[in-house]
């Protein structure tokens, strides 16, 4: 009967025993991966950390049971309550040392990390293509996108355009590319939500005409004032079919900023602001039964050239104003 009690103790207290090696090895790893230690010997022992991490069970249970199958063989049973003792020890000194100690620092970070990561996702990350592979790798576009030998982008014939497939909440950033005008215009895409829902710059020999797309139709002011456009200016410049120009667009909170060569063609304060329209999409002041246009406050670039409008497109970058 009393080698029944003790080799019940013996088999709780390894039970006790493993439960707190587990949970010291696992404090114990994550004290490790928070300090820091000299780069070279960094890099090291956080490879072998991480393998710990993912073994670490299949460990503690192999430890555990040879300790237990050597001191069972030894038949010394005080060595095992001494053990199983010391495991409790240390397991609730490292619990209070990690709830006193670091628990202010980890909720610290992990409320810093969250932020962090929030304000990642409204900053523009590297974006450039010199189109030199398929399009349909970083753009989603409908009509004919077509790569130029040696590299480039003709567009053509694409009604609802084509827009970035990432920069679904970049906020403020500049637009910038080289531009052929081979026929008629150019017109390049801001702050699109998807293919329905965008800004579009629209720029000719004489002028640059800013567009709204909103639901698939385009948004126009009473009587078609600047036809689908919403707004009409003469850019002064000397602009010939066929002849490569630089392009760079700047949106910042609700404004827009348009520069052909360096010189400012279009600015306007208020561009990205509520609107409102009525059931023949016209821009009109707030009143009763009309619908408003939320402004896009965040969104993806791109190019649309529709039936016979043509260009050319090269280096083109998205940079984070």
């Amino acid at each position: 009967m009393l080698d029944y009690i003790k080799a019940g103790w013996k088999w709780l207290l390894s039970a006790i025993g493993l439960a707190f090696v587990t949970l010291l090895i696992s404090y114990a790893l994550q004290l490790i991966l928070k300090r820091a230690i000299l780069p070279w010997f960094w890099r090291l022992v956080r490879g072998f950390a991480h393998l710990l991490i993912i073994h670490w069970i299949s460990l503690v249970f192999a430890f555990f049971f040879v300790l237990i199958w050597i001191l069972d063989r030894s038949a010394n049973l005080w060595v095992i309550h001494w053990v199983g003792l010391l495991f409790v020890f240390f397991a609730v000194l490292i619990w209070i040392l990690d709830r006193k100690v670091y628990r202010l620092k980890r909720k610290d970070l992990t409320i810093l990390n969250g932020k962090v990561s929030h304000l990642e996702s409204y900053v523009v990350k590297s974006f450039e293509d010199d189109f030199k592979a398929d399009p349909n790798r970083n753009w989603d576009y409908r009509g004919k996108w077509d790569l130029i030998p040696g590299g480039g982008l003709s567009v053509t014939q694409s009604e609802k355009g084509g827009i970035t497939r990432v920069g679904h909440l970049w906020a403020d950033y500049s637009f910038e590319f080289t531009a052929v005008i081979v026929t008629l215009c150019i017109a390049w895409i801001v702050r699109a939500q998807d293919l329905s829902n965008y800004y579009m710059i629209q720029l000719n020999p004489t002028e640059v005409r800013p567009h709204l797309r909103f639901r698939g139709k385009w948004t126009s002011l009473p009587q078609k004032k600047y036809g689908q456009a919403i707004d009409s200016k003469d850019h002064g410049l000397s602009i010939k079919l066929k002849e490569p120009i630089k392009v760079r667009t700047e949106v910042r909170g609700w404004e827009i900023r348009v520069y052909i060569k360096d010189q400012e063609i279009y600015h306007h304060d208020d561009f990205f602001s509520m609107r409102f329209i009525n059931k023949e999409f016209e821009l009109v002041p707030f009143q009763p039964g009309v619908e408003a246009v939320p402004p896009l406050i965040t969104g993806r670039v791109g190019f649309r050239m529709d039936a016979q409008e043509h260009g050319r497109i090269s280096r083109c970058r998205v940079r984070a104003l």
